[in-house]
């Protein structure tokens, strides 16, 4: 399977290469003094960008007609070709990887269980980019191929959260995080994050990181094994290349254009983002320009543009219409691992402010009431949590981007932690929801639960017996909220 005397020509041909290499790293060990956690960082950030850079320097010969002619000529098999030219790059970039480390961290067992971790991370990444620098069938598509395989799980999740922002009321990003591990370097910089931080590498991104691990390798051997020489430098044809990639990134760029659409004015909104369509389908026919090596326009072009743009805008003018097909109700369950807090303003109008009147001797025309709720909550308060959760999301889809004047006006945030390090994070606001008194009361009873309620006179506490208590004399409440948050 591996051939020495075509690894020792590899490491000859390259020798300035690695050289190179030995003495980044070896520069990234010596500054360590200054930054431990920076130097470590730039340091795997450098070896991830070696696992793009070096299989289309040793793979390059498959995209020249006259040296991939030779090299499949040569006593060598097209597996220890593979097998080999895998092997010397995974070395070039681990060995000086684990010295460098080594000199940084030690020989301590976090330091190796680092060194462990990236073994399979360098040799996953090498051979995905491998692979997708052989779908192509030319240098320059090589990379194409590489930089746009790697960062469509990028787009999908930004154009993802703009989805969200819009049709899904409390939802963030953070609630789509998985779709970055559809990223080989996402799923690789997750397992990382993990190990660094809790000690062990998490489930998902090692099973993640397994399964990109098998699929590449299965299908870069096949594909490498019945690879044509003919292939070379001709246009990059095959379905998952040039075509694929074209299509894929029209799809999403139209969708988050389209993702925008909140007025149920659908002529406005064309005609707010017609340059913004028109952009994307230049680009869209540049695209072929370059994948067809010659300006190529065909009348299919603007009738599969529109298609897409057929697609995407009433896939989200749906969404716009179903209240966002009521994802937005389907949340976590609250539990101990939730972490909740409100914010809720109301002027002298309000049954909160006429209440703090009535109980002392506060003429402020405002409240500015702060609830916190940290632990097991009783189930009653449980449910009043979620009946308001309920009432936010009910009331922005209720009046959409309707924006009226009120006297008050109420913002609920959830985290819902999965570890100490990550957590969902869910936030309504609304200004038709009211907070009454009597739901203080009965929050206030939960000894999880922290009510605090500011005025332009000091803060008051709400204790379990729903009586107010003076905390500070005369404080800003903004600065009163920055000194007692803890």
């Amino acid at each position: 399977m591996l051939n020495l005397d075509y690894m020792k020509y590899l490491f000859k041909s390259k020798k300035f290469l690695i050289l190179f290499i030995f003495l980044a790293y070896l520069v990234f060990a010596i500054d360590n003094y200054y930054d431990y956690d920076l130097i470590s960082g730039l340091m795997v950030s450098f070896t991830v960008l070696l696992t793009f850079v070096l299989p289309c320097l040793v793979f390059h010969y498959i995209h020249n007609k006259k040296a991939i002619d030779t090299y499949f000529s040569i006593p060598i098999s097209r597996k220890e070709l593979l097998i080999s030219g895998i092997t010397c790059i995974i070395l070039v970039i681990y060995v000086p990887y684990v010295i460098s480390t080594l000199i940084i961290g030690g020989f301590y067992i976090d330091t190796l269980k680092v060194i462990a971790l990236m073994l399979p991370i360098v040799t996953m990444l090498v051979i995905v980019n491998t692979l997708l620098y052989t779908l192509a069938n030319n240098q320059f598509d090589g990379i194409v191929m590489i930089g746009a395989y790697n960062l469509i799980p990028v787009f999908i999740y930004v154009v993802s959260s703009e989805f969200i922002d819009s049709y899904i009321v409390g939802y963030s990003s953070s609630a789509i995080k998985g779709i970055l591990y559809l990223s080989p370097v996402g799923t690789s910089m997750y397992a990382y994050e993990s190990l660094m931080e809790d000690g062990v590498i998490a489930t998902i991104p090692a099973v993640f990181g397994l399964l990109f691990l098998v699929a590449s390798s299965t299908i870069l051997y096949r594909t490498f094994l019945d690879r044509k020489a003919e292939r070379a430098n001709t246009t990059s044809s095959k379905f998952f290349a040039y075509p694929f990639v074209i299509y894929a990134y029209t799809f999403i760029c139209v969708m988050g254009i389209s993702a925008n659409y909140d007025s149920g004015k659908l002529t406005t909104f064309l005609m707010d983002n017609l340059v913004l369509y028109l952009i994307i389908f230049i680009l869209f026919v540049v695209a072929h320009f370059v994948y067809m090596r010659k300006f190529y326009f065909s009348v299919k072009f603007p009738i599969y543009y529109i298609i897409i743009c057929i697609i995407c805008i009433s896939f989200c003018n749906l969404a716009y219409q179903q209240d966002g097909f009521g994802l937005a109700y389907k949340y976590p369950a609250y539990d101990e691992n939730t972490t909740c807090r409100f914010y809720y303003y109301e002027n002298d109008s309000g049954e909160v402010t006429k209440w703090v009147r009535q109980q002392t001797e506060d003429n402020s025309n405002y409240v500015d009431v702060e609830i916190n709720a940290i632990g097991a909550l009783q189930e009653n308060t449980i449910k009043i949590i979620n009946d308001l959760r309920k009432e936010l999301i009910d009331k922005t889809y209720q009046y959409k981007n309707k924006y009226e004047y009120t006297d008050h006006s109420l913002n609920l945030t959830l985290y819902h932690n999965s570890n100490e390090y990550e957590y969902d994070y869910y936030n309504y606001y609304s200004v038709h929801v009211v907070l009454s008194v009597d739901t203080l009361k009965q929050l206030a009873k939960d000894a999880w639960i922290d009510i605090r309620i500011y005025t332009d006179n000091g803060l008051y506490t709400l204790d379990a017996d729903g009586n107010l208590n003076k905390t500070v004399e005369y404080l800003d409440p903004a600065y009163a909220r920055d000194i007692l948050v803890e």
